[in-house]
């Protein structure tokens, strides 16, 4: 190995690198998301191939203005299972420095720049696509290797406007353990000052929310169930012969005629419930999504008044959902516990009935 390094965890979370390499006469900067084209929202393949793009575009934002160029010496992918953007240039700290203040930029927008978002956009839509290489994230000796080769690969997704919002809200979930940032042949006096701008960094993210948004991946088991929630969650209760119904629960339809509301599922019986559980799996926006989300905490209040031992589980899932972040989270909030139709999420249902199905 002709190059050496030091790592670091800062307290929020982002991971950094200090690698020197005396063979190169160049240094690198290399900004990494740990998500890749298997985090895609369901049905928006190319989402996070768009969160590249836009990374990579902060890079050359001008703080001072909305006007961009790109850049001689930069680069970047998304694979699997992470993206990434590096930039090569003659050692100069201005030019670090104006960098890691656009990627600072870029952590903190609460919203995107909608210049940037429309030819992002473009860009992608037209860009053409590589074969996809699934490597072992973080691998640090691949990663350097690649920086050095200039080797893309690239996935693939149209871009429409939803899209837009959903890489707006994607970036809001990112959380400091997402991020790991390679410093390459910079003098370490330098990387210091950057470390600590970076660690002024804060990621707030509702644990809930964040949970729901890392199981939005291809291949989960509300797309090999066309989009029938219903019909999976029936289908794991059969499976595991716990008895349930379905309708409007006895005291809320005696008392509460109204408020009440037919529940998806009521296990074991309307009568003495012990779980109640609603699903929503939406993949586009709706006005009626508000509602709902309202409604749910109105049913909540009532479940708890009548049925103070019984537990309100939700299955929500779908980029409907997630690119309207307030009514999911008043949404969740509702539930005592949720779950989201990804195989992780599943089996952690499993053992939640197991845990309170007697």
């Amino acid at each position: 190995m002709d190059f050496t390094y030091k790592f670091d965890k800062l307290k929020n979370g982002i991971e950094v690198f200090d690698i020197q390499d005396p063979s190169k006469i160049v240094s690198l900067l290399v900004v990494v998301i740990k998500r890749g084209s298997s985090h895609d929202p369901h049905a928006y393949g190319g989402t996070y191939h768009y969160m590249e793009h836009m990374l990579g575009s902060y890079f050359e934002y001008s703080k001072y203005g909305s006007n961009y160029d790109h850049l001689s010496m930069m680069n970047g992918s998304t694979l699997t299972n992470y993206l990434h953007i590096y930039k090569r240039f003659l050692f100069d700290e201005s030019v670090l420095n104006s960098l890691v203040d656009n990627l600072c930029l870029f952590i903190s927008s609460r919203d995107l720049n909608k210049n940037i978002l429309e030819n992002e956009k473009w860009m992608v839509n037209n860009e053409t696509t590589s074969k996809l290489y699934d490597y072992p994230m973080m691998n640090i000796f691949f990663i350097y290797e690649q920086m050095q080769t200039g080797r893309q690969y690239s996935t693939f997704g149209k871009i429409n406007s939803l899209s837009e919002q959903a890489v707006i809200e994607l970036k809001k979930t990112l959380t400091g353990n997402d991020y790991c940032i390679f410093f390459v042949n910079i003098p370490k006096s330098s990387v210091m000052r950057q470390i600590r701008s970076l660690s002024k960094l804060k990621f707030e993210i509702p644990a809930m929310i964040d949970t729901l948004v890392r199981y939005k991946e291809k291949g989960s088991y509300s797309g090999k169930t066309e989009n029938n929630p219903e019909a999976l969650i029936a289908t794991l209760l059969e499976d595991s012969h716990i008895p349930f119904e379905k309708g409007d629960l006895t005291e809320l339809f005696q008392r509460e005629k109204i408020a009440k509301r037919t529940m998806d599922f009521i296990i074991p019986n309307k009568n003495n419930p012990k779980i109640i559980i609603e699903s929503s799996f939406l993949v586009t926006t709706s006005s009626g999504q508000g509602d709902k989300s309202k409604t749910e905490g109105a049913i909540k209040k009532l479940i708890t008044k009548y049925y103070p031992k019984s537990k309100f589980i939700g299955f929500v899932d779908g980029i409907g959902w997630y690119v309207r972040k307030s009514d999911l989270m008043r949404m969740v909030s509702a539930y005592d516990d949720v779950f989201t139709f990804h195989k992780d999420e599943i089996e952690r249902f499993q053992q939640f009935l197991k845990k309170n199905v007697r």
